[in-house]
């Protein structure tokens, strides 16, 4: 990724205020907070064996709460985290 470099210089009588909103103008123009943004939550996609074995293990356990069920037991919740 390039690097992007933001200069901002204080004029004479420029108060704190004017030269950080200055700089927040600055980077909302050049894009880099909606790169920063986009980058955040990406997500790669997973393999194809990783999904199929992802649907086994749903497919087990869908049938093993239809058994129990059947049976009348009562099922067994998972722990949840915390």
């Amino acid at each position: 990724m390039a690097k992007t470099v933001i200069h901002i210089e204080n004029e004479k009588n420029q108060n704190a205020a004017s030269v950080i909103r200055q700089f927040s103008r600055r980077v909302m123009s050049s894009g880099i907070t909606r790169a920063a943004k986009k980058r955040r939550f990406f997500a790669r996609n997973t393999s194809e064996l990783t999904r199929k074995r992802s649907a086994l293990v749903r497919l087990s356990r869908k049938v093993e709460v239809e058994k129990l069920l059947k049976l009348g037991k009562p099922l067994s919740h998972r722990k949840r985290r915390s």
